[in-house]
């Protein structure tokens, strides 16, 4: 029985206005492609904790004054960030590297915490994930978005965007969500080191096991 989140992911994006936010249910269903196999995945889904911050600046707020109280009972912390902002949010130069980027958003943390905190940059933003999705969508020959959802999602409209993300989450279209993580390294990069976190789970819960 899972008494805690293993990770509690920090996005800077808003959420819609329908339920379940579509980049964490993309990634959850990813992270379930690796390790779930014949098992509930709500074990999964209850591991992997999730906010939206809406903007980077809060993110960034909640790492210098909130991280010690997210991350006291000892799980990690995962900040999603588009890569388009953060530099000049971190008052950081243009030719920073990803490297740096999560060296200096530790750096906002206190000492204590500071090791419980990942930071995964995505390329660009989120609209990078969007593209990928319909272009994935298309190369499978599927049939899954109607006439300009995606274009309304790339408008940042948050409904849409969760419609889109929403719709490669399900279970069927594994083939669809392995393409976007090809399309998006950093993406990824996420879904590999939240495999990695949950094989623990997977170690000492009979719910969930490596397919």
């Amino acid at each position: 029985m899972i008494k805690r989140p293993l990770v509690t992911l920090l996005y800077e994006d808003a959420r819609g206005q329908i339920p379940g936010f579509g980049l964490h249910k993309l990634i959850v269903a990813s992270v379930w492609d690796k390790v779930g196999g014949n098992a509930e995945r709500f074990v999964l889904e209850k591991a992997l904790d999730y906010r939206c911050m809406k903007g980077v600046e809060r993110i960034i707020a909640v790492c210098r004054n909130d991280l010690e109280n997210i991350a006291r009972d000892g799980r990690q912390v995962a900040a999603i960030v588009d890569e388009d902002v953060i530099r000049e949010k971190l008052r950081m130069p243009a030719s920073a590297s990803v490297t740096e980027i999560a060296d200096r958003l530790r750096d906002e943390c206190p000492p204590s915490v500071r090791e419980q905190l990942v930071v995964f940059v995505l390329q660009r933003n989120t609209e990078t994930v969007l593209r990928a999705t319909r272009d994935c969508i298309n190369e499978q020959g599927l049939d899954l978005l109607e006439a300009g959802l995606v274009d309304r999602a790339l408008r940042k409209e948050l409904l849409a965007r969760d419609q889109v993300l929403n719709r490669v989450a399900q279970q069927a279209h594994a083939p669809v969500r392995h393409c976007i993580l090809t399309k998006v390294p950093s993406l990824s990069a996420l879904v590999a080191w939240l495999s990695e976190s949950c094989g623990q789970l997977a170690k000492h819960s009979g719910n969930i096991r490596p397919s």
